[in-house]
């Protein structure tokens, strides 16, 4: 039986950690929307480009960043990546224009990018290979946590101290990360688990040999599709839009749509590592993506077009509750799509894959 030493568990925990508090500052513009249009002069357009931009950032930086993480290893790229995230925390708290707004946001973007990779790589390369499906699924969870508090308990304290106040405190947490990150992920040398033998992670890759070797196989960007149509509805309507919809076709009161909207996170936090614990005792990944995708449209479905279906009433908390939970919970299918990225792929390409 293979023992797991303390020390990666740590390692993995704070990457893991980075992943929940980039959740939890990445939809909290979805409770703030008000505040900041009040605060800024601007309408809704304008916020949601503001976290829009999040997202530009994130999606420019996911390549770059699997390179640097098979490249160089991850302690220097994560502790930069917290730093930066740190930064940028800090300029949205006391920005006074929207270029100081908007450059916050970039930059916590490009640092959030490290954040999901960095705890994948880290249990590739510290875990043997059948902890991959369910870590997968742990950290995903975890950063399902960091968002269903960045909506209801998020909406609370802003109602009660500002969103600059607020903001400024999730600044100090973030330092108190990027003292805890330079402090427990020290790994030069680590054994990799698959093969059990000295593997040195920095500076083994050819960068462009190993961009074509991942991105040539159709299978990465079949699975790479599968992830981003899957999960893409939950950023946009769960990370922004769902709140201001619950408040403007529902009635309810931002704290109170936040709270709904936070279930669908509670549902993804039970689900991912249920669909990646499944995914390994079926041993069909497959099949368990199948059923989240098409199980997802239908939940999603029925949340927006509800009220149009007779045997629904989406007036009742029991039955929005419910459905949001059920989202996330077979939104989850993300999971075992990892693990096949994994899977399809070299071990000291992982970051890139």
């Amino acid at each position: 039986m293979h023992t797991i030493k303390l020390k990666y568990w740590f390692m993995w925990g704070f990457a893991a950690l980075f992943f929940l508090m980039d959740y939890f500052i990445r939809i909290a513009p979805s409770v703030m929307t008000n505040q900041l249009m009040a605060t800024f002069h601007v309408g809704a357009f304008v916020v949601g480009a503001l976290s829009g931009i999040f997202y530009w950032a994130y999606l420019l930086m996911q390549i770059p960043v699997g390179v640097l993480f098979d490249r160089f290893g991850v302690r220097i790229p994560l502790i930069a990546a917290v730093a930066l995230c740190t930064v940028g925390v800090f300029l949205f708290a006391v920005a006074h224009n929207l270029v100081v707004l908007y450059l916050a946001r970039f930059l916590t973007g490009l640092a959030g990018a490290f954040s999901f990779v960095s705890a994948l790589k880290l249990v590739q390369i510290l875990f043997p290979r059948h902890y991959f499906a369910v870590l997968a699924g742990v950290t995903q969870a975890l950063g399902m946590v960091g968002a269903a508090v960045g909506d209801a308990p998020m909406a609370a304290l802003i109602s009660q101290y500002g969103w600059r106040q607020v903001t400024l405190a999730i600044t100090v947490l973030f330092v108190l990360l990027l003292l805890g990150v330079m402090g427990v992920v020290r790994e030069r040398r680590i054994i990799h688990s698959r093969i059990q033998e000295p593997v040195n992670t920095r500076g083994k890759i050819k960068v462009i040999e190993s961009l074509i070797r991942v991105m040539g196989r159709a299978q990465t960007w079949i699975n790479s599709a599968y992830i981003g149509f899957l999960y893409g509805p939950t950023a946009a309507f769960a990370g922004l839009w769902g709140v201001p919809y619950f408040t403007l076709y529902h009635h309810e009161s931002t704290t109170m749509a936040a709270a709904q909207i936070g279930t669908i996170f509670i549902g993804l936090a039970v689900g991912c590592p249920v669909m990646g614990w499944l995914s390994n005792m079926l041993g069909k990944r497959l099949l368990v993506m199948r059923i989240s995708a098409v199980t997802s449209f239908i939940l999603i479905s029925l949340i927006i077009f509800g009220d149009h279906f007779p045997f629904l009433s989406l007036s009742s908390s029991a039955v929005i509750y419910s459905l949001l939970f059920l989202y996330g919970f077979f939104d989850s299918g993300i999971i075992p799509s990892y693990a096949v990225a994994t899977e399809s792929n070299p071990p000291q390409l992982g970051g890139i894959t």
